[in-house]
This record gives structure tokens, sequence and C-alpha cells, in this order.
């Protein structure tokens, strides 16, 4: 019993001093002083397990197999992603961002297609990825996540070409 009561207090004492810190002010929340390797690592793991974890019960609707649904996805993402994420021959954007946003053209191969959903959806607390939740419909969010799955595999010239859109209007 004594050895449970010290772990126990043990655990208290580590959980007050923790706090203390975090209310301190000592930890530096500026984007400029990045985070060391313990709290990335927390972090990491974190968004690895919830997406996991917050994604398995998704089923991946049959049209995200149709060319339509691939092409549309490459349309929305040149509008809604491409800024941050960069696409295939376009570096990312958001250079400034910390975190910066993932170049998908490199790293969507980690992620399902119903991950992608999840985290276009639901986006990511604390990292700048937005929500679309409300903005966009599950149909285009699901072609979104197809062509992000699909992007480390196309070259430039298939980007230009499938997300290229014949019915907008030039600006004059």
């Amino acid at each position: 019993m004594k050895t449970l009561s010290t772990v126990v207090l043990t655990l208290v004492g580590v959980a007050l001093v923790c706090y203390a810190y975090l209310l301190s002010g000592w930890y530096n929340i500026g984007a400029t002083a990045h985070h060391n390797a313990l709290t990335l690592s927390v972090l990491d793991l974190t968004l690895d397990r919830s997406v996991a974890h917050h994604a398995s019960g998704l089923q991946t609707p049959a049209t995200v197999q149709e060319p339509a649904t691939l092409r549309a996805g490459a349309r929305l993402y040149s509008q809604r992603c491409q800024g941050c994420h960069g696409a295939p021959g376009i570096k990312p954007g958001a250079t400034s961002m910390y975190p910066q946003a993932p170049d998908l053209t490199k790293e969507a191969n980690e992620w399902s297609v119903p991950q992608l959903f999840w985290i276009v959806k639901n986006g990511i607390k604390m990292s700048g990825m937005p929500k679309y939740e409300g903005t966009l419909k599950d149909e285009e969010i699901w072609a979104i996540a197809t062509f992000t799955a699909e992007s480390p595999k196309l070259n430039p010239a298939q980007y230009q070409d499938l997300s290229f859109d014949s019915t907008a209007v030039a600006p004059h």
C-alpha cells in the first residue's frame, strides 16, 4: 500500500509541476520557436492515432473510382488546397506557417482516402488546416480526398489537365 501511495503522490507532483509550468507562461508558443522533439513526437502520434480512430468507420463511396470524381477533386484542390499544400509541379505556398502545411505531392500517401476525407472535413486544430464541413458537400470532400491520394502519382501536365476548368470564363 505504501508503494501505491508513493506512485500516486509522485504522479500528482509531476502533474502539478507540469501545470505550474504551463501557467507560468515560460513555454514559448510563438511560431518562431519550434517545438522540441518530445512535443513533436506527442503531437505527431496524437494526430496519427486520432485520424486513424475517427476515420476507421468511414465507407469510401463507389463514386471515387469514377474519372469525373478525380477531375472534380483536382479542380476543388486547385481552388482550396494548392495555395498551402502545393500540387504536382507547384511548391507549397504557406512557408511561414508553423507547423508548415505538408507538401501533399510527397506526403499524401501516408493517409488513406477515408483519412484524407476526415482531415478535410474536420480540419486539424491549431495547425491552420480549416474544416470544410458546412462549406463543401461530402461528395466534394470525397473528391478532394480522392485527388489528394492520387496526386503523388501525377506529373505537372496531368495535374494541369485535370484541374483546368473549360467552363470557366477568362477575365477581361
